[in-house]
């Protein structure tokens, strides 16, 4: 039988993916004037029609919207709590494979130099 997810477990698990993406975990914040103004490339929680699904801000400074980077819609806590750990082990694989390339890259230089 499988547990429940609550919001807090979601938000969790969108704040590991803003931290592996090295970007905001809010998707406003607060500005020297006082005024809030939205993170680019931030990802967050977006709920309705009693569903749930991961948006991202917009990569542009003063961000002109969101997006969905599942291609999905309002879905169950569960499912979208297990989308974005699909997602979030997706983007480790993506970077330790970039990782793996400059690291062979440099060892095909070092070895070029001797």
């Amino acid at each position: 039988m499988a547990y429940r997810i609550s919001l807090k477990q979601l938000n969790g698990a969108i704040d590991h993916l803003n931290n592996i993406a090295s970007t905001p975990t809010e998707p406003y914040s607060k500005g020297k004037d006082g005024k809030y103004k939205p993170n680019a490339n931030c990802y967050h929680l977006s709920g309705a029609y009693g569903g749930w699904q991961l948006a991202q801000m917009s990569s542009k400074d003063g961000c002109t919207g969101i997006s969905n980077p599942l291609n999905g819609g309002y879905v169950s806590k569960r499912e979208c709590f297990d989308s974005i750990h699909h997602f979030i082990s997706g983007m480790l694989v993506a970077q330790e494979k970039a990782n793996l390339e400059k690291a062979y890259a440099l060892l095909q230089s070092e070895q070029a130099t001797v």
